[in-house]
C-alpha cells in the first residue's frame, strides 16, 4: 500500500438512513490531512471537501502539496453502478521514488495527468508524466542519467517511455519500450536504450568515449541488462610510479597498494541485476602521450556478466601496436595480448613483448623484453644481443652504463 501513515483532523455530517446507501448523504471538511509515503510528505493543500450523495462519493475539493509537489484531484465513484471516473493533475518531485526504490538517488520534476475509470472489477488507471530535468542514479553504477526529459505514459497493462531522452557521460541517451504491470504493480521489464558518443569512467584507469545499446528485460524482480558497447577512443592510465615510468616494471614499481581485493560473500542486493554486455574496440588508442612520444592502439572483445554488484568480465585484448620512448630510447611492442580469464575478480594476465636499440659506451645492443602476469605479480624477462646478464640489461634500460 502506498501510504503508510495517515493524519487527519476535520468534521463529517451525516444523514438519512444508515441501512440506505441511496438516501444516505455525508459532507467531511478535513481542514488538516498528513500522509506519508514511506519517508515522503504529503499534507493537505487547504480543506479537504469530500461528499456522499445519491449513493455517489464526490471527491469536491482534494488537493495535496509536498517538496515541489502538488496534487489535485476531482471526480466521483458512483457506488450504485459499480464505476468510477476520478482524475488527477499536478507537480511532482521525482525524489519520491527513492522511496520505493532506496537504492536510487533521483531529483528533477514532472507534471501529471491522470485518470482512473472504468468499472471496480475493471478499473484502469491511463495518464501521463511529462519529466523536466530529472536526474537519477543507481549506487552499484559508476555514472548515472542527467537531464532526464520527455514523457512517461501510463496505458492499459503498460508504462511506455517512448521519447523519453537523457544524457549520461555527456552524451546523448534515447529510450523505447515499456515496463509492463500486472495489474496496477510493475511485473516486467521490456526497455530499450541507445547512447552515442557517452565519455565513461569504469573500470578504474580508464577513460573511454562509446557508442552503445542496451536492452533491460525480465521480471522486475530479477532482471537482465544485456547489450553492446563500441569503443570509439580510450585512454588508460596504468598504477605506475612516475618516477620511473613504464620501465619501473622492471624494478617492481607497480603500485600494488591498490591490489584488488579477494571476493568476499556478499548479501544479495536490494535490486539485483543480471548483465550481459559484449564490449568491443578496433585499433583503438588506449595509451596517447605526445608529451612522451607513447601510443599504444589495441583491440578487444570483452563479455561483462555476473550482477551489477559484482560483474564478471571476461574476453581478450591485442594490443596492435605500440611505441614509447624512455631515456632517449625508443621501444617497439612486438605483440601484446590481455585475457580475462578469472571470473572470480578483476585480474587481467598480461602477456607483452617490446624490443629496444640501446647504444651505451660506443656499443649497440637490441633488448628484448618480455612482460608476463597478472598486475600485483608480473614477472618480467630480459635478453639481448650481444648478450649481457639481466642486471646489467636493467642498468642499461634505465640509463646506466656501470660495468658494461
Amino acid at each position: 500500500r502506498p501510504f503508510t501513515k495517515a493524519t487527519t483532523t476535520g468534521v463529517v455530517s451525516v444523514a438519512g438512513p444508515l441501512t440506505d446507501m441511496a438516501r444516505l448523504r455525508m459532507d467531511a471538511r478535513l481542514d488538516t490531512a498528513a500522509l506519508t509515503l514511506f519517508n515522503y510528505p504529503l499534507n493537505n493543500d487547504g480543506p479537504l471537501q469530500l461528499g456522499l450523495r445519491n449513493n455517489r462519493f464526490e471527491l469536491d475539493r482534494v488537493q495535496f502539496a509536498g517538496d515541489k509537489t502538488s496534487l489535485t484531484m476531482s471526480g466521483l465513484v458512483d457506488l450504485g453502478a459499480r464505476t468510477a471516473n476520478v482524475k488527477a493533475t499536478g507537480d511532482a518531485n521525482l525524489a519520491v521514488l527513492q522511496a520505493f526504490y532506496p537504492q536510487l538517488t533521483t531529483n528533477g520534476g514532472a507534471k501529471l495527468t491522470a485518470s482512473l475509470t472504468g468499472g471496480f472489477d475493471n478499473l484502469a488507471i491511463t495518464g501521463r508524466a511529462d519529466i523536466s530535468d530529472g536526474r537519477l542514479k543507481h549506487f552499484d553504477l559508476g555514472h548515472g542519467l542527467e537531464q532526464i526529459n520527455g514523457p512517461i505514459r501510463m496505458e492499459a497493462g503498460r508504462i511506455s517511455v517512448d521519447g523519453l531522452h537523457a544524457v549520461m557521460g555527456g552524451g546523448a541517451v534515447d529510450f523505447s519500450g515499456a515496463i509492463l504491470l500486472n495489474g496496477y504493480r510493475p511485473e516486467e521489464f521490456a526497455l530499450h536504450a541507445e547512447g552515442q558518443s557517452l565519455d565513461l569512467r569504469i573500470p578504474e584507469g580508464l577513460q573511454s568515449t562509446v557508442n552503445a545499446k542496451f536492452d533491460l528485460r525480465g521480471p522486475v524482480t530479477n532482471p537482465t541488462l544485456s547489450g553492446r558497447v563500441d569503443v570509439l577512443k580510450a585512454s588508460y592510465a596504468p598504477r605506475i610510479q612516475p618516477e620511473t615510468g613504464y620501465l619501473g616494471l622492471l624494478r617492481n614499481a607497480v603500485d600494488t597498494n591498490a591490489a584488488l581485493p579477494k571476493p568476499v560473500e556478499e548479501e544479495s542486493p536490494a535490486f539485483p541485476m543480471n548483465l550481459d554486455i559484449r564490449v568491443q574496440a578496433s585499433h583503438v588508442a588506449v595509451i596517447e602521450s605526445k608529451a612522451t612520444n607513447t601510443l599504444i592502439e589495441a583491440s578487444a572483445d570483452v563479455d561483462i556478466r555476473g550482477i551489477v554488484s559484482h560483474p564478471i568480465v571476461t574476453g581478450h585484448v591485442d594490443v596492435d601496436q605500440g611505441v614509447w620512448y624512455f631515456n632517449g630510447n625508443k621501444y617497439i611492442l612486438q605483440h601484446g595480448t590481455v585475457d580475462f580469464t578469472n571470473p572470480a575478480q578483476f585480474d587481467p594476465f598480461f602477456d607483452m613483448s617490446a624490443e629496444a636499440n640501446v647504444r651505451s659506451v660506443g656499443q649497440n645492443y637490441t633488448v628484448h623484453m618480455r612482460v608476463t602476469g597478472t598486475i600485483n605479480h608480473l614477472t618480467t624477462s630480459l635478453d639481448s644481443e650481444p648478450s649481457l646478464p639481466e642486471f646489467q640489461i636493467i642498468s642499461l634500460l634505465l640509463g646506466e652504463t656501470a660495468n658494461l
